[in-house]
């Protein structure tokens, strides 16, 4: 699949230097309307941080932020952040091995372009800009069964969760095997080359959260209430992986 598409005067003012991360951030929407789109609608999250993606693998947990009365009543996006994998939340009494009946993915290919190649370009006052984003060998993997009501049950000691009444684990996600990214600005060039299992998308399932730490039932959650969320990089708790997959020569 090759997509070509104008660079928007937005998208134009903020790409100000040849930065690959940047670019991805940028990239986002355009990535998730064709690649996890449904008539033109993308139905999962794009992962926001590339040098972050392995946050965003299944059983990884996410939080949102509080709002307060005037972000609510001025209806501002919600603001969600990682708070680490399942495994790192749980309360003291349970055997962490209890997650291995729903870590066992299910790998397939159904409605997921295996190739992928999109192409951003635009020129303003004689600059040229070109971002291209190249995905090979997309699949999705899933949870082969979700957490029931009183199956798990997490450490409310640790800092920021006992303030939680919803955690949202990630039971979807995209991955590519490769990915090529090439920044250009004039005569200004970078890119960057990766291979291995690097999700860059995902679903949540919403579960409820109750004061004893009982994870469950789970919840209605409508993605496109959440699509235009803001996402930051951590929660305080979280155990982080700052780190992305191995990279290789790709693409000659």
């Amino acid at each position: 699949m090759n997509v070509f598409s104008h660079m928007d005067a937005k998208f134009f003012r903020k790409l100000d230097r040849c930065d690959i991360n940047l670019a991805w951030s940028l990239a986002r929407s355009h990535i998730g309307k064709h690649l996890f789109g449904n008539n033109g609608s993308p139905t999962a999250f794009t992962v926001p941080f590339l040098t972050e993606v392995t946050n965003y693998d299944l059983l990884n947990t996410v939080i949102r932020e509080k709002q307060n009365w005037f972000d609510k009543i001025f209806a501002f996006h919600p603001v969600f952040k990682v708070a680490g994998h399942l495994s790192h939340l749980l309360d003291n009494s349970l055997d962490k091995n209890i997650l291995l009946e729903f870590g066992d993915p299910i790998v397939g290919t159904r409605k997921f372009n295996r190739y992928f190649v999109l192409q951003i370009q635009g020129e303003r006052k004689h600059v040229k800009k070109h971002v291209e984003i190249r995905l090979e060998n997309c699949e999705i993997s899933e949870l082969r069964s979700h957490p029931k009501q009183g199956d798990i049950i997490l450490n409310m000691n640790i800092a920021d969760l006992s303030e939680q009444r919803h955690l949202y684990v990630i039971d979807r996600v995209f991955t590519v095997g490769r990915i090529y990214i090439k920044v250009v600005i004039d005569n200004e060039e970078c890119d960057l080359r990766l291979s291995g299992r690097i999700p860059i998308g995902f679903m949540y399932q919403k579960y409820s959260l109750g004061r004893q730490g009982v994870l469950g039932p789970r919840e209605m959650s409508s993605f496109k209430h959440h699509k235009n969320a803001k996402w930051i990089r951590k929660a305080a708790f979280c155990e982080w992986k700052d780190s992305t997959p191995g990279t290789s020569d790709i693409f000659k």
